[in-house]
C-alpha cells in the first residue's frame, strides 16, 4: 500500500490486479483524526501497468479533496 499526505488528508492506495490488467483502492482519511472520508475502487482491467493505477488513483483522490476539502477549524494552516 502505498501513502501520500495532501491538504490535510492521508491517502492510501492498494493496486488491484486481475488477468486483463490493474485497477485499484484508494481510501481518503483526515490526517489528523484518521477519521475516513471517502473510498475510491476502479476494477482490475481497468489499467496497463500498477504505475499507472497508481497515478490515476491519486490524481482522483487529489481531485476529490479538492471539491471537499476540511473546514475550519480542521483545515490545516496555509503557507
Amino acid at each position: 500500500m502505498t501513502r501520500q499526505a495532501y491538504r490535510g488528508h492521508l491517502i492510501e492506495v492498494a493496486a488491484t490486479s486481475g488477468p486483463q490488467g490493474y485497477g485499484y483502492e484508494a481510501t481518503i482519511a483526515d490526517e489528523a483524526t484518521e477519521i475516513h472520508r471517502h473510498r475510491l475502487v476502479q476494477p482490475p482491467g481497468t489499467f496497463d501497468s500498477r504505475e499507472m493505477a497508481h497515478d490515476h488513483a491519486f490524481a482522483s483522490a487529489r481531485a476529490w479533496i479538492d471539491g471537499s476539502p476540511l473546514h475550519w477549524p480542521f483545515a490545516p494552516p496555509h503557507a
